[in-house]
Protein backbone atom coordinates (compact mmCIF):
# COMPACT_ATOMS: atom_id res chain seq x y z
CA UNK A 1 0.00 0.00 0.00
CA UNK A 2 1.69 2.76 -1.11
CA UNK A 3 -0.26 5.53 -2.37
CA UNK A 4 -2.79 8.06 -0.84
CA UNK A 5 -6.21 6.84 0.65
CA UNK A 6 -8.85 9.68 1.46
CA UNK A 7 -11.48 9.36 4.69
CA UNK A 8 -14.24 8.95 2.04
CA UNK A 9 -12.66 5.86 0.13
CA UNK A 10 -12.34 4.60 3.62
CA UNK A 11 -15.85 5.20 4.38
CA UNK A 12 -16.80 3.97 0.91
CA UNK A 13 -14.98 0.68 1.24
CA UNK A 14 -15.99 0.05 4.89
CA UNK A 15 -20.06 0.42 3.88
CA UNK A 16 -19.59 -2.05 0.69
CA UNK A 17 -17.95 -4.06 3.34
CA UNK A 18 -21.07 -3.98 5.66
CA UNK A 19 -19.75 -1.68 8.10
CA UNK A 20 -22.12 0.08 9.53
CA UNK A 21 -21.79 3.43 11.67
CA UNK A 22 -21.97 3.22 15.30
CA UNK A 23 -20.93 6.03 16.46
CA UNK A 24 -20.47 9.54 15.70
CA UNK A 25 -19.00 12.54 18.01
CA UNK A 26 -18.65 15.44 15.82
CA UNK A 27 -15.14 17.01 15.65
CA UNK A 28 -13.55 13.85 17.49
CA UNK A 29 -14.45 10.34 15.65
CA UNK A 30 -16.60 8.04 13.59
CA UNK A 31 -16.56 4.58 14.51
CA UNK A 32 -17.89 1.60 11.95
CA UNK A 33 -18.61 -2.23 13.04
CA UNK A 34 -18.86 -4.86 10.94
CA UNK A 35 -21.36 -7.41 12.78
CA UNK A 36 -20.33 -10.98 10.82
CA UNK A 37 -16.77 -10.67 12.51
CA UNK A 38 -17.30 -7.84 15.57
CA UNK A 39 -14.27 -5.81 13.44
CA UNK A 40 -14.71 -1.68 14.93
CA UNK A 41 -12.45 0.59 13.53
CA UNK A 42 -12.41 4.29 14.67
CA UNK A 43 -11.46 7.25 12.70
CA UNK A 44 -10.94 10.85 13.44
CA UNK A 45 -12.85 13.51 12.25
CA UNK A 46 -11.00 14.33 9.12
CA UNK A 47 -12.67 16.55 6.02
CA UNK A 48 -13.67 13.90 3.92
CA UNK A 49 -10.72 14.60 0.90
CA UNK A 50 -8.23 14.98 3.69
CA UNK A 51 -5.57 11.64 3.18
CA UNK A 52 -4.95 9.49 5.86
CA UNK A 53 -1.98 8.95 7.50
CA UNK A 54 -0.51 5.87 5.91
CA UNK A 55 0.00 4.20 9.34
CA UNK A 56 -3.72 4.67 9.79
CA UNK A 57 -4.69 2.92 6.69
CA UNK A 58 -1.99 0.24 7.24
CA UNK A 59 -3.87 -0.55 10.89
CA UNK A 60 -7.22 -0.66 9.22
CA UNK A 61 -5.85 -3.00 6.59
CA UNK A 62 -4.56 -5.28 9.40
CA UNK A 63 -7.09 -5.29 11.58
CA UNK A 64 -9.62 -6.47 8.24
CA UNK A 65 -7.31 -9.33 7.31
CA UNK A 66 -6.80 -10.09 10.99
CA UNK A 67 -10.62 -10.23 11.71
CA UNK A 68 -11.45 -11.91 8.35
CA UNK A 69 -13.45 -9.52 6.69
CA UNK A 70 -10.95 -8.66 4.07
CA UNK A 71 -7.21 -10.01 2.63
CA UNK A 72 -4.78 -7.59 2.53
CA UNK A 73 -4.53 -8.00 -1.42
CA UNK A 74 -8.42 -7.42 -1.95
CA UNK A 75 -8.30 -4.50 0.00
CA UNK A 76 -5.39 -3.09 -1.54
CA UNK A 77 -7.27 -4.17 -5.06
CA UNK A 78 -10.87 -2.37 -3.86
CA UNK A 79 -9.27 0.97 -2.79
CA UNK A 80 -7.09 1.09 -6.02
CA UNK A 81 -10.83 0.74 -7.84
CA UNK A 82 -12.28 3.38 -5.52
CA UNK A 83 -9.37 5.91 -6.58
CA UNK A 84 -10.19 5.24 -10.34
CA UNK A 85 -14.11 6.41 -9.81
CA UNK A 86 -15.07 2.36 -9.97
CA UNK A 87 -16.36 1.79 -6.84
CA UNK A 88 -19.83 0.95 -8.12
CA UNK A 89 -18.49 -2.12 -9.09
CA UNK A 90 -16.68 -3.08 -6.23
Amino acid sequence: MSRKVTETEIENLLHHLGFQQVACIPGSHKAFQHGPSDAVVVLGCYPPDEQLNPAVVVGIRRLLDEKGVIDSDSFDHKLAKLSTGRSARL
